[in-house]
């Protein structure tokens, strides 16, 4: 292959992938299907989110309403939204899958969110 020296200089080889990582509650284990669900995105106070030497691994990637934080760097592995089982009052999370290191560019919430509330919890 022969390359052209400014082709190379302006970024010839270089790309960015973008994808799509939807997390669908309804399919979740354990998640009723019906009118009133049971699970909801966002931190429980089982969750230790503040600062200091105990707080949870997931206060790196996961910001209070269970989403992750845009620009967030997330490796296979790593935590990239929580949500809360109501049944059991307890905190679950989803972890990327990705093969690759990936960084939050966009996060959207779509449907209906009963217990979605636009004001963060006092610490």
């Amino acid at each position: 292959m022969i390359l052209n020296k400014s082709a190379h200089e302006r970024g010839f080889g270089y790309g960015t992938v973008y994808k799509s990582y939807p997390i669908d509650l309804a399919d979740v284990k354990g998640a009723l299907k019906g009118f009133n669900p049971t699970l909801h995105f966002g931190i429980g106070p089982d969750v230790r989110m503040g600062k200091g030497d105990y707080k949870h691994p997931a206060a790196e990637t996961i910001d209070w309403d269970g989403l992750p934080f845009v620009g967030a760097r997330l490796a296979p592995g790593c935590l990239i939204a929580a949500y809360i089982d109501d049944t059991t009052g307890r905190t679950r999370f989803v972890k990327y899958k990705g093969d690759e290191v990936a960084y939050v560019d966009t996060v959207r919430l779509l449907g209906r969110f009963p217990h979605h509330s636009a004001i963060p919890p006092l610490d």
